[in-house]
């Protein structure tokens, strides 16, 4: 009886090994086709756990933490999710992306502008500066920091871009300003949840 246990533990072990990349993907997303969102997580996280050193688990993490928030409607869940995703890959573009959302989610989803604030000045702290010309995170988190701290809204920040752009645009030419920046409000997708969440782009 306790070779047969054993047996088909191994069983149970070795299929979950052989299981690729691909399927975890197509049975996670059976799973959300068919509304089962808990499952899918499920899943992305076994997937996650097979296969540490895949690009897709950068992926994984977004879906998950997605979900959460669009679908299961467990936002702290989700932030937990950024949190550990900037854990477990804190040298990589996609984990710093996960730790900016995390004082992204606290002040776009939650409104809770202390911990926005104390989350947004942890970034900073690890990245002051966008090392990357074609990534604005650290230009975003500066920008979304002093307007909490001085009281405003998302919205009444777009105004104040936009209409900095504008008057930017009467000004000399030889005069030497900021680049222009567009902040767009937007919401997670469901299919790709975190797709647009960088709020500044040049």
């Amino acid at each position: 009886m306790i070779i047969a246990v054993f047996i088909s533990s191994c069983g149970n072990k070795q299929q979950t090994v052989n299981k690729t990349e691909d399927q975890y993907f197509q049975e996670a997303q059976t799973k959300v086709d068919e509304k089962k969102f808990p499952e899918a997580i499920a899943i992305y996280e076994e997937f996650i756990k097979a296969y540490p050193k895949s690009e897709k688990v950068h992926d994984a993490y977004n879906k998950i933490a997605g979900y959460y928030i669009t679908e299961i409607k467990d936002t702290p869940k989700a932030i937990e999710t950024y949190k550990m995703h900037y854990k477990n890959y804190p040298d990589s573009k996609q984990g710093k992306n996960s730790l900016f959302l995390v004082a992204f989610t606290y002040d776009e989803v939650l409104k809770d502008k202390d911990n926005a604030i104390k989350a947004y000045e942890e970034f900073l702290v690890k990245f002051p500066t966008d090392t990357d010309p074609n990534e604005k995170f650290s230009e975003s988190a500066k920008v979304m920091l002093e307007n909490l701290k001085t009281g405003g809204s998302i919205e009444d920040l777009i105004k104040k871009v936009e209409s900095q752009n504008n008057t930017a645009g009467d000004k000399n030419t030889e005069t030497k300003t900021s680049p222009d920046v567009k902040i767009e409000k937007v919401e997670p997708k469901t299919d790709d949840p975190n797709k647009d969440v960088k709020k500044e782009t040049k």
